[in-house]
């Protein structure tokens, strides 16, 4: 077993070893900050090779590893950590908001959702072809609204409630866009998202 890393240790000039979280024969996990992205803690799995293990071995278990990250890394629940893939971190970070009116949880929840999962998939001009949801938030009231999804996803929460009085967000530029979703029988849905949006949702925000 290697010796465990030390609190301070700063790897690939980027994230700080704040603690151990566990460690066994394979390996240990550490909590780490994120020296990139203030106030986002992570956590760095290290894996330890057995020296005397062969290559193919090797290979067996670097393969596992990325499976592991894999598998992870298409899962989204609050309560499972998120895979921070290479490049991420230089790519362009937009606001999304629901372009109709919602109840407040819902309304947050939605825009939450969608501004964490960073849509990139390229645009096309020009409206889109089948039904589209009527637009009935006016732009204003969506900037308004992006301190609050900011505050809803964003970790650690006890930090940014602290925080929260002293954010304003401004728009640069905003831009409408029709994500497509499939029609089931009480929902829609987008799969590569992983989001539903019940249909009585949206019917209650006709009255809003």
């Amino acid at each position: 077993m290697s010796d465990i890393l030390k609190p301070g240790v700063i790897l690939w000039s980027r994230y700080r070893i704040l603690d151990l979280v566990g460690q066994g024969g394979m390996g240990a996990i550490y909590q780490a900050e994120d020296l990139r992205l203030e106030g986002r803690l992570c956590a760095i799995k290290e894996v330890i090779p057995n020296p005397g293990a062969g290559k193919e071995y090797q290979e067996q278990t670097q393969a596992a590893f990325h499976r592991e990250a894999s598998i992870l890394a298409r899962l989204d629940h609050a309560n499972l950590p998120k895979v921070s893939q290479p490049g991420w971190d230089e790519l362009p970070f937009h606001f999304w908001s629901p372009a109709f009116k919602a109840r407040p949880q819902s309304f947050l929840k939605l825009a939450a959702h969608i501004t964490g999962a960073q849509p990139q998939d390229a645009l096309t001009p020009g409206p889109p072809t089948g039904k589209m949801r009527s637009v009935t938030l006016p732009v204003q009231e969506a900037v308004e609204s992006l301190t609050l999804v900011l505050a809803f996803f964003a970790r650690p929460r006890q930090r940014m409630d602290a925080l929260l009085p002293a954010i304003h967000i401004q728009a640069r530029r905003v831009l409408l866009v029709y994500l497509p979703f499939q029609e089931g029988h009480h929902e829609w849905v987008h799969p590569a998202l992983n989001l539903a949006i019940s249909k009585n949702l949206l019917a209650h925000a006709r009255n809003l």
